[in-house]
């Protein structure tokens, strides 16, 4: 992408966009695909440009937008209902299954069960291929109608307080009894 940020002349079409296809992918560990709009020359960021490149930057910011605010039922929603987006993601191998597993990394970052249906919607699948999925991709376990996420250090609640403070209850409660409101 850098290349083309100083010589935009040279842009591929396909190219790019493969480029920013690749960088969606990585939407749950690394900010690439902001990173690679960043340069990009500006006329192809605007809504109303009238050309192929601009156009597929603002399908795919529309993808990127939902996937960033864990809208993942309305991405799969979007994905699905434009074919334009088969053809963008059609030179980028695994692009689903990458798009899934930045999905279980996030849902594993803030939970430990989850309803199967929703995960279902989440992940786009079911039946028979979303229990092999959640089998043999995630590690995770179907218990009946919920999927078991293991603890990580990021799911589960740790009592600690904040490091660094050194805050003793009667320091606090001698400083409220000496205000006037108490």
């Amino acid at each position: 992408m850098t290349r083309y940020q100083f010589n935009p002349e040279h842009a591929k079409i396909e190219e790019t966009t493969n480029i920013l296809v690749k960088a969606l992918t990585t939407f749950s560990t690394h900010p690439s695909f902001s990173l690679c709009l960043h340069l990009l020359p500006p006329h192809v960021l605007l809504p109303t440009a009238n050309d192929t490149l601009s156009e597929s930057v603002q399908k795919l910011t529309t993808l990127a937008t939902l996937l960033d605010s864990a809208q993942f039922e309305a991405f799969w929603d979007e994905f699905n209902n434009d074919d334009l987006y088969l053809d963008y993601t059609a030179d980028v191998y695994g692009f689903e299954d990458s798009i899934r597993r930045g999905i279980a990394r996030t849902v594993a970052f803030c939970m430990t069960r989850i309803k199967r249906e929703i995960l279902e919607k989440w992940v786009n699948l079911s039946g028979e291929g979303f229990e092999a999925w959640v089998t043999n991709h995630t590690g995770w376990t179907l218990d009946g109608e919920t999927v078991v996420i293991p603890p990580n250090a990021e799911n589960v609640a740790a009592s600690g307080g904040v490091k660094g403070e050194n805050l003793k209850w009667e320091l606090i409660r001698d400083r409220l009894l000496k205000h006037p409101q108490f």
